[in-house]
């Protein structure tokens, strides 16, 4: 679809219809050294990890 950003109408709809998301942050502690997190974004060590990414990733892991 294709939106015309200088009219303020099309800006509304494009906003309306845009699929929403929000990123989680996940705290992770404990043995974590056999975990798989399936291309997630995770910032830590094998005990402890800082996870960054949208809901529907961690529902597989």
């Amino acid at each position: 679809m294709h939106y015309d950003l200088t009219d303020p109408y099309e800006i509304a709809r494009y906003i309306k219809e845009a699929q929403k998301s929000t990123p989680l942050k996940v705290y992770v502690d404990g043995s974590l050294e056999n975990c798989d997190f399936n291309n997630i974004e995770c910032y830590g060590d094998k005990n402890f990890i800082f996870c960054l990414e949208k809901a529907p990733k961690y529902l597989t892991f």
